[in-house]
């Protein structure tokens, strides 16, 4: 009969198991040089993966950063005691891994590195980043310089001090560099590497002065503490900040259009409802009406006219998005118009993300307008009989640079007003509509000659307003809907999100 034997579960077992207590630092030769072989791998793979700068715009922007510092932290944990220049050294990696993962958490949210810091910060930050691995390059030459000399050699660490120098070209380089010029830096930047790696493998014999720290966690432990902590934070961050927080609240109607006369004496209309039913009686749809706020009602006080214009995109047989554009006239010298862009989405179920209206002036108008005020809007849905609303309060001006996709031939760049929010995850009869007013709007059109006007402003007009609507819950790096169109200026129906452009031009609508 076999002897099996139980594995012991109790607590100084499973401590022991994770933190090697117990057990003794490398007290031979071979081992000890067994130690520092693997180390300086581990350290020189990390470093190698430093060096790479670029942006993938995909999973590899996290697994090759994630591999990076777990073979930093690996190759640098039995040395930390070594002497001050692998003290520094595990100092650093710690604070690099640090920041690793608060970066790599906000990737999991809705924020952008535009979102919270400034132009200058932002490459502030890209400095700090590129000085903290030439300081690692340092601590690490500074590290073998001190156990040559305990070894009794000369110090022979050139190979590293042109590293620390290479890390600055690299850093200079990188915002412009591209072509044949990137495959040079990274043949040089091999070339590199693979005299570093030389150097240590010619270093094997100074291992055997090593005084390696006691073990205090397993590589296996010190892994999972790793990968553990940043699959934790990084579930956390998205599943709590990948959608925005909206403020809903009971709509109320501020005005109501009855089929029938009620019984009594007839109330005195209030201003509101004076307004309301001039701008029914000059074309504004009735169902819109009944959806904008008492304020945005007063905004319309003293209406001339108003224009309105229909469009709509389909994406499947159940996705369906429509757009009604109204343009109230306030003034014709100078001409002052209030416009409303109203917007319907097919009801929708485990929905989750955001969604963005995005205005594009330059685009939408030959001559660009003034928009003499922030944009506002506001969302309703229907959830148990009742009318809800929410305020669209992230509504901001950005610029959006050309993107360098060819294959979209109406790649943009300019200024635009984003109106971004969130829905439910489950939401019935969604709407919403961004009114803003703009000021000398097509200054050289005269709109009394009717609908002879359509064909002038239809060959002036060039996705100057489309919408984005989220299709895809996973992505990476998550992107907000404002955040996703300022990276592909074109509209695309690819991604995580529809980019679509809608018609958003006026003409009378009588002759």
């Amino acid at each position: 009969m076999k002897d099996r034997r139980k594995f012991p579960l109790d607590k100084d077992s499973l401590i022991a198991l994770f933190t090697g207590r117990g057990s003794k630092a490398p007290d031979t030769p071979e081992e000890r040089r067994k130690l520092w072989r693997r180390s300086m791998n581990f350290i020189l793979v990390s470093l190698a993966l430093g060096f790479i700068n670029l942006r993938f715009n995909n999973l590899l922007d996290l697994l090759l950063p994630s591999a990076g510092f777990a073979f930093g932290l690996l190759g640098w944990y039995p040395l930390r005691r070594e002497n001050r220049g692998f003290r520094l050294g595990w100092i650093l990696i710690l604070v690099r891994t640090g920041l690793f993962f608060l970066d790599t958490f906000r990737s999991f949210t809705l924020l952008g590195l535009n979102d919270l810091l400034s132009e200058p910060l932002i490459r502030v930050t890209g400095i700090v980043f590129i000085l903290l691995h030439a300081l690692q390059l340092y601590a690490l030459k500074t590290g073998i310089g001190l156990l040559q000399k305990k070894a009794g050699r000369q110090e022979d660490t050139w190979i590293i001090t042109v590293m620390i120098l290479w890390d600055v070209v690299l850093a200079v380089l990188s915002g412009w560099a591209g072509g044949l010029l990137v495959i040079a830096l990274f043949a040089v930047l091999a070339a590199l590497l693979y005299q570093l790696y030389r150097l240590m493998r010619s270093l094997d014999a100074i291992g055997d002065t090593l005084s390696p720290a006691p073990p205090g966690l397993r590589p296996a432990a010190l892994i999972c503490l790793y990968f553990g902590a940043l699959f934790i934070g990084c579930v956390f961050s998205f599943l709590c900040f990948s959608r925005y927080p909206m403020k809903w609240s009971k709509h109320e109607s501020p005005v109501t259009f009855a089929s029938s006369p009620g019984i009594g004496a007839p109330g005195v209309p209030s201003q509101t409802e004076v307004i309301a039913r001039q701008l029914k009686d000059l074309g504004f749809p009735e169902e819109l009406l009944t959806d904008l706020s008492e304020e945005d009602l007063q905004k319309c006080d003293g209406a001339l006219d108003v224009y309105t214009n229909d469009g709509s995109f389909r994406a499947s047989d159940t996705f369906e998005l429509r757009v009604r554009s109204v343009a109230v006239v306030l003034s014709e010298e100078p001409r002052v118009w209030r416009i409303f862009y109203c917007f319907s989405l097919p009801d929708q179920k485990n929905y989750r993300g955001t969604d963005a209206l995005e205005i594009r002036p330059a685009a939408l108008y030959s001559f660009v307008p003034e928009i003499t005020q922030t944009p506002e809007g506001r969302l309703l849905r229907e959830k148990n009989g009742k009318t809800l609303a929410a305020p669209i309060t992230r509504i901001r001006k950005e610029f959006c640079g050309t993107q360098s996709d060819e294959s979209h031939s109406d790649a943009w760049s300019g200024e635009a007003w984003f109106a971004s929010f969130s829905l439910p995850r489950r939401y019935q009869n969604a709407r919403g509509y961004v009114t803003l007013e703009v000021r000398n709007i097509y200054p050289d059109v005269d709109f009394s000659l009717g609908s002879s006007t359509e064909s002038l402003i239809r060959s002036r007009w060039s996705n100057g307003l489309l919408y984005l609507h989220q299709i895809r819950a996973l992505q990476y790096p998550v992107l907000s809907a404002k955040n996703y169109a300022m990276q592909n200026t074109g509209a695309s129906v690819r991604g995580p999100f529809l980019h679509v452009g809608l018609e958003s031009w006026f003409f009378p609508g009588k002759d």
